[in-house]
């Protein structure tokens, strides 16, 4: 069997370079992820990285890192689930990756809608420029013009706890908006490790502050050299222009600080019809299907 070891969030910084070298992921693939939303662990493999994520009880392998030609490794990672008696599933499979796999072997896959990656130009998103745009920048607008005493901070271990302060405040407002509070049951942990772990993780924080209080948040770090994951965004929505406002404002962080950076991933929807209505109107460039790989023998 592969010998797998967990992930720990000062994993990230080694993980960076090999993910550097492997093309076409996903945000699942960034060591933010792995960690808060998969519990994950992680075996070396040949010249490649194998992590297994845990989705729902079940345990899952994730496309090799490290990277593009990995079908000689996978004989070795399908006898590792054969060991452990579970199903061979690799999740984690774009488009290209899909193509690929059906080259050099014989696979099923699965796919849901509601877990493709949003992905912006970060120029985009940080310019707000053109007719598509409007409506955001009227709101920012709206924002500025009713809190002119409005100041943006980066997120520190001074001032982090005031975040998560305001994001049991948010939750608190959309339970009262009559959404089922076990819907962000896996999000509620994934904060909680980002929060313990802000700085083994590596993550960039930017809040947004009105009359002492933080009404808004967003909190991400670089995938590759040219994509960056923008693991959380969370504002007041009973405060107009609030979320507009730390999305613009924190892809222009991101522009300046990682001048290299091309893309912002957003991430996915998680099928909620309000999330998926706002990240739409944001226009993305790619919504990026996503796909599992299995075997015919372990998809019945």
């Amino acid at each position: 069997m592969l010998d797998f070891k967990p992930l720990l969030p000062e994993d990230s910084s080694w993980l960076r370079p090999v993910l550097n070298r492997t093309p076409d992921i996903c945000c699942e693939c960034s060591p933010a992820c792995m960690v808060m939303w998969g519990n994950a662990s992680i075996a070396q493999c040949g010249d490649f990285f194998v992590p297994m994520v845990t989705y729902d009880g079940r345990s899952i392998y994730l496309r090799p890192l490290g990277g593009a030609d990995f079908a000689p490794i996978l004989p070795e990672i399908i006898a590792d689930s054969r060991a452990r008696g579970i199903s061979f599933q690799m999740y984690g499979i774009t488009p290209p990756v899909r193509d690929y796999l059906e080259r050099n072997g014989n696979f099923i896959f699965t796919t849901e809608r509601d877990y493709f990656d949003y992905v912006y130009p970060v120029e985009a998103l940080a310019n707000l420029s053109g007719h598509k745009y409007q409506a955001k920048r009227n709101h920012i607008n709206r924002f500025e013009e009713e809190h002119p005493d409005w100041t943006l901070e980066p997120i520190t271990r001074e001032n982090i706890h005031e975040c998560e302060k305001m994001t049991t405040e948010w939750y608190y407002e959309h339970y009262e908006l009559g959404i089922d509070p076990a819907f962000y049951d896996g999000e509620r942990r994934a904060l909680s490790l980002a929060f313990d772990h802000y700085d083994a993780f590596g993550l960039d924080g930017l809040l947004i502050r009105t009359e002492g209080r933080v009404v808004a948040w967003s909190m991400g770090a670089p995938m590759t050299e040219t994509v960056y994951d923008v693991n959380f965004e969370k504002a007041f929505s009973s405060i107009q222009g609030a979320y507009p406002l730390i999305n613009r404002e924190f892809s222009r962080m991101v522009q300046q600080k990682y001048p290299g950076i091309r893309y912002l991933d957003r991430e996915d929807d998680m099928g909620e019809e309000g999330l998926r209505k706002a990240k739409l109107s944001y226009h993305p460039e790619v919504i990026l299907e996503k796909y599992t790989a299995l075997l015919p023998e372990d998809a019945r």
